[in-house]
């Protein structure tokens, strides 16, 4: 999201630091996948772009923008971690309390719950007022929509 902000004011910077990784890639893949399999192609692709693209792009865009370092991760950052580590921890405990039913059952119950507790999660924690304001008023539409053409039958 920051390289594409980054890109919408016309500067194309990134180019150089995505061949980099490229090479970097290509290099680090094929090393570790002779060790490692397929983990290593995966290893190699995470290395690449931690060296390159995944620091300079935030850097740059961050400081184009005059965004300060501790209001994005305050505003940014630790909200998504805690969103993650809520739908994974909910996700987990759903799927351990339902391992008694079928596999189907439980991953569905567990997928549900990931996805609810993502859903929760975010409409409070990542949501401004004005967003969820918004959501509230298009769902009253939306039902009132569905309530009047119910009415109409």
């Amino acid at each position: 999201a920051l390289a594409s902000a980054v890109m919408a004011t016309g500067r194309i910077v990134f180019h150089v630091p995505a061949l980099i990784s490229g090479v970097l890639n290509i290099g680090f893949s094929i090393f570790l996948a002779r060790r490692y399999g397929l983990l290593g192609v995966a290893l190699g692709t995470l290395l690449a772009q931690a060296l390159t693209n995944n620091w300079y792009a935030p850097w740059y865009a961050l400081r184009l923008f005059r965004i300060r370092f501790v209001e994005h991760l305050r505003a940014i950052v630790v909200p998504v971690i805690l969103l993650v580590a809520i739908t994974l921890g909910v996700g987990y405990v759903a799927r351990m309390l339902s391992r008694p039913l079928p596999a189907a059952a439980s991953v569905a119950v567990g997928l549900g719950s990931i996805v609810l507790a993502g859903a929760i999660s975010t409409y409070f924690m990542i949501f401004s007022e004005g967003e969820r304001r918004y959501l509230i008023e298009r769902a009253q539409q939306l039902l009132g929509a569905r309530q009047d053409r119910a009415d109409m039958q």
